[in-house]
Parts: structure tokens; C-alpha cells; sequence
């Protein structure tokens, strides 16, 4: 992914998913640590769709390494696409002038 693209946006969503597996295919799920659980689910149906829409790139904390990555449409849910994760430093950043 090109993080120089001006018309990509980001969005950091904290707590908005607690269990991957569980609330990607199924958004209305809520856990324990959902305060508000009513709001909580409303929030994920709300937004899943949009980050969807709008191929926005997620940094999400409770998701796999790199934590990086978008959604795709599922069925009735969604999944999770990660970032393509490369340790390998370029030649030209340790010789550049």
C-alpha cells in the first residue's frame, strides 16, 4: 500500500472489534468490555460498511500482526485484510546522501 496517495485515509478504531473471528462475521456481537453494549454494535453495523465503502486502511489493536489492514464484504459480515508486512530494508535508505 502507498501511505503517500493523498485521497487514502486512515482510521486507528481502538476497541471497536474485541474478537475478530466472532464480530467481523457477526458486527451486533458485543463482549464484556463493551460499556454500552447497544451502542457498541450499532457503532460496528454502522461503520464496518463504510470503512468497506471507502477502502479506508484500519490500524486496529486487537487485530493480528501488523495490526495494519482493510475490509472486504463477507456474506452477511466482513474480513480482515492485512497489509503486506515486509521486513527487508531497502539498499538505497542506508545509501542515501
Amino acid at each position: 500500500m502507498n501511505f503517500r496517495q493523498r485521497d487514502k485515509r486512515s482510521c486507528f478504531w481502538g476497541d471497536i472489534i474485541h474478537a475478530q473471528r466472532v464480530q467481523l462475521q457477526h458486527p451486533e456481537v458485543t463482549a464484556i468490555f463493551d460499556i454500552d453494549q447497544n451502542a457498541a454494535a450499532s457503532t460496528r453495523l454502522q461503520l464496518l460498511p463504510r470503512l468497506v465503502r471507502e477502502h479506508v486502511l484500519i490500524a486496529g489493536p486487537h487485530m493480528p500482526f501488523p495490526a495494519l489492514g482493510t475490509l472486504r464484504k463477507e456474506g452477511s459480515g466482513y474480513s480482515w485484510v492485512p497489509v503486506v508486512f515486509n521486513d527487508q530494508w531497502e539498499a538505497r535508505a542506508f545509501n542515501a546522501k
